[in-house]
């Protein structure tokens, strides 16, 4: 017998014990967000400039992720969960959050000109962004954009780009 198809809500419900323990930010601290890299053994750091998006289980940081703004689009760098919080769904309820924001009518935060938002996941990661609403792309037409993906694949050949895609009505 096949087991059942388990979507990200499902998934949710599965793993996270309390939803409502569980608060999304869009203006995460600086010191927190770098804080939670330290403690992850990320190399990545937020700068004052990055949007900076967040949960909060009961008021500590677990997972959060980092968008910069460049001419074509947004670039989602460091999505990152703590190692006691990962495979509980967090990144995916992070990233869904995201992709709310990103889309709701009126959002100020990123909806004032609904650029899109790409990232670079390492490859070991690609499927996990597919899952989240992410498609694999051409290369977008930025030379900001240009230099980090070549700084990028100096570290991992076979990483490409992927856009976040609309959410299905």
């Amino acid at each position: 017998m096949k087991p059942p198809f388990i979507t990200p809500v499902i998934m949710k419900q599965l793993f996270v014990k309390s939803l409502s323990e569980i608060r999304f930010s869009a203006d995460v601290s600086l010191a927190d967000i770098n804080a939670l890299y330290k403690r992850s053994g990320e190399s990545g750091r937020a700068s004052p400039s990055d949007v900076r998006l967040g949960l909060y289980l009961n008021n500590e940081l677990v997972c959060a992720a980092r968008l910069q703004r460049y001419d074509c689009g947004w670039l989602l760098r460091n999505v990152c969960t703590l190692p006691d919080h990962r495979s509980q769904g967090l990144a995916s309820l992070l990233l869904d959050n995201l992709r709310r924001l990103h889309l709701e009518e009126g959002a100020g935060l990123l909806r004032q000109d609904a650029a899109p938002i790409f990232t670079l996941p390492l490859p070991h990661l690609n499927d996990f962004y597919r899952r989240n609403g992410f498609v694999v792309v051409k290369s977008p037409h930025d030379p900001d954009l240009q230099r980090v993906f070549h700084s990028a694949r100096k570290r991992h050949s076979h990483i490409q780009w992927m856009k976040l895609r609309p959410l299905d009505n």
